[in-house]
């Protein structure tokens, strides 16, 4: 994870926001951009974070239009998500070596 990439995430969340009609596809590739990982737990699908460990698991219904009251709270939650990015990006600095994040 880089800067760059980080900012292209939080821009498409944004959109996500924004717009109507979004399916669980378009929420769970941007869920494994930020290092989520399916996890086989619970009655809908599950996605945990394997480098930010501390963030709690996203149940993502598998739909194709997400009601706009789960959408908005996933995206919350994927921009924590991206909160946790940032601080951890800030605290390896501007000399940090590319190859060794995500």
């Amino acid at each position: 994870m880089d800067d760059n990439k980080l900012k292209k995430i939080e821009k498409k969340l944004g959109a996500l926001r924004k717009k109507g009609g979004v399916s669980s596809r378009d929420i769970i590739k941007q869920a494994k951009k930020l290092g989520r990982v399916f996890d086989a737990r619970g009655k809908e699908p599950t996605y945990v974070n394997e480098f930010l460990v501390d963030q709690l698991p996203i149940s993502i219904p598998d739909e194709k239009d997400l009601a706009p009251g789960t959408k908005h709270n996933i995206l919350d939650a994927l921009e924590r998500d991206c909160y946790e990015w940032k601080i951890w990006l800030e605290s390896k600095g501007d000399n940090y070596d590319k190859k060794n994040a995500h």
